[in-house]
């Protein structure tokens, strides 16, 4: 009976989301059994530095086709590691078992938050695969290319949390969130906030953070069809209204001001038509906007969360009920 209510529970996870999680815990049962070496899975640029040189110098010697071919397939073998990398948790590398399990858990509830039927892809199972594929492909090469400038450990996992907690942060801007149960904050700030709490693991802790929030931060720009620092420039958003104007720096009796959208918020990015033939999933399930095109089905457009207050610490039914601190009874 309780192997099917875990079943059921289980099944209850949005896919994407599900896959990370049980790929994360058996990562870490593997590691802490002694059964997988965490080096075998982590991503650096260094684990495809020497095989590229290994095809250069076969290349440039003049050594036999078999040869060179022996070493791109070397080097395409370290292609795992691009995927692979994204399921260790930086808590199994400091070997902490509280930071591990700190790390799993709050993946698991924004991961949910994201990408269930109450979050940004509307349980859109290719819509939220495609943000995964690209903001990790985006993940990747940016870290490979801060890696030729700084020395640091690329922790994937610490990237694509910080990626989701951003998306999260800009799509539920106006909910609130009580910061390990204590400090109330817009979900806005959420993304600096760890990066605050990140500066207490040193330097690369806060380097694959700030490259997780860049992946999301390019996502979003593709979703909405923008050049990066586009929002930046008084002209993109038009004429603002008055009563938008008013309430920015409110001082009324609401504990926080309301925060407007910002351009690259806007759209909403639909994953490929061969993506959805090859997991079989309905099309109409989404429709493709942008910053400045909302099909006429649509006018009404990009659709935020509403304010909501929730619990960086615990979580139960995402996203429901009004005023419960997750967890809660």
């Amino acid at each position: 009976m309780q192997a099917e209510e875990l079943r059921r529970t289980i099944a209850r996870i949005p896919p994407v989301t599900r896959f990370f999680t049980i790929c994360s815990v058996l990562v870490c049962g593997l590691v802490g059994l002694n059964m997988l070496e965490p080096s075998l899975i982590m991503c650096s640029m260094y684990h495809f530095e020497l095989p590229f040189q290994h095809i250069i110098s076969a290349w440039k010697y003049g050594k036999s086709w078999t040869a060179v071919g022996y070493a791109v397939v070397k080097f395409l073998l370290q292609g795992y590691r691009c995927f692979t990398a994204f399921m260790l948790p930086a808590g199994v590398i400091n070997q902490s078992a509280v930071s591990t399990v700190s790390d799993l858990y709050f993946f698991y509830n924004f991961a949910t938050h994201v990408e269930s039927a109450q979050g940004k892809f509307k349980g859109n199972f290719p819509d939220c695969l495609w943000f995964t594929l690209l903001s990790g492909t985006i993940i990747v090469l940016t870290s490979f290319s801060l890696e030729t400038m700084y020395t640091f450990l690329p922790m994937h996992h610490v990237m694509m949390f910080s990626c989701i907690t951003y998306i999260w942060s800009r799509w539920a801007k106006n909910s609130t969130v009580n910061f390990f149960g204590l400090v109330p904050i817009k979900a806005y700030y959420m993304p600096w906030f760890e990066v605050f709490f990140r500066m207490l693991g040193g330097k690369s802790a806060v380097l694959n953070s700030l490259i997780g929030i860049f992946g999301g931060y390019i996502y979003l720009c593709i979703q909405s069809q923008t050049m990066p620092l586009y929002n930046l420039l008084p002209s993109s958003y038009g004429q603002r209204s008055q009563a938008a104007a008013q309430r920015v720096g409110s001082t009324s009796g609401e504990l926080f001001p309301t925060i407007s959208d910002s351009i690259y918020d806007k759209g909403y990015l639909k994953a490929p038509r061969f993506l959805y033939k090859w997991l079989n999933y309905p099309m109409g399930g989404s429709v493709r906007r942008t910053a400045f095109y909302q099909p006429p089905a649509t006018r009404r457009g990009y659709e935020p969360a509403k304010p909501r207050t929730e619990s960086y610490t615990s979580y139960s039914s995402g996203f429901q009920g009004k005023g419960h601190r997750l967890g809660g009874d």
